[in-house]
């Protein structure tokens, strides 16, 4: 991984962490990385959230209005990972965060089995999500229920209605 590479991750995850801070949600970063880069505390409840957090430069269509994030995910932690973890996709653009997406590993694991959503290779899926305005798109899913989804938290092991869209739209 090149140098470059490690310095935008970790401003990733830390902003995200920020995202959690803001929201009076208690955050740590595990001593020992197994998969999981912070774990998320919710105190009121003693529920402890394993959360991945992954991190793209966003690639923009400013004639399109639209702009295009790819993320790469480990394909032995989508199809058997623990089943509460959640990834909170980060996306760099123009010099600041833009945009956060928060999905569980189930959700997006059953998106991936009955939508085709991501691309396989080898031992990596790629998740590319266009973003506008109004939604964020792959493969005629919309995520946009997912966007800054940070509450409720954690988030819901469940499809959220408006993922699914009708044919032809």
């Amino acid at each position: 991984m090149a140098r470059r590479d490690l310095f935008t991750g970790r401003s990733g995850q830390l902003a995200v962490m920020a995202e959690f801070l803001i929201r009076e949600l208690n955050v740590a970063i595990p001593e020992v990385d197994v998969g999981d880069d912070i774990v998320v505390v919710r105190d009121e409840h003693d529920q402890v959230t394993r959360v991945q957090v992954k991190t793209a430069n966003a690639i923009d269509r400013p004639q399109l209005d639209r702009f295009y994030a790819e993320f790469r995910l480990p394909m032995r932690q989508m199809e058997s990972g623990p089943p509460h973890l959640v990834y909170a996709f980060a996306v760099r653009r123009r010099e600041r965060w833009e945009e956060f997406v928060i999905v569980r590993r189930s959700v997006l694991q059953q998106l991936r089995v009955e939508h085709d959503v991501g691309s396989p290779h080898k031992d990596r899926l790629t998740l590319g999500l266009t973003f506008t305005r109004e939604d964020i798109r792959t493969k005629g899913v919309s995520f946009q229920p997912f966007r800054s989804k940070f509450e409720p938290w954690p988030p819901l092991d469940e499809v959220p209605e408006g993922v699914i869209l009708p044919v032809g739209e």
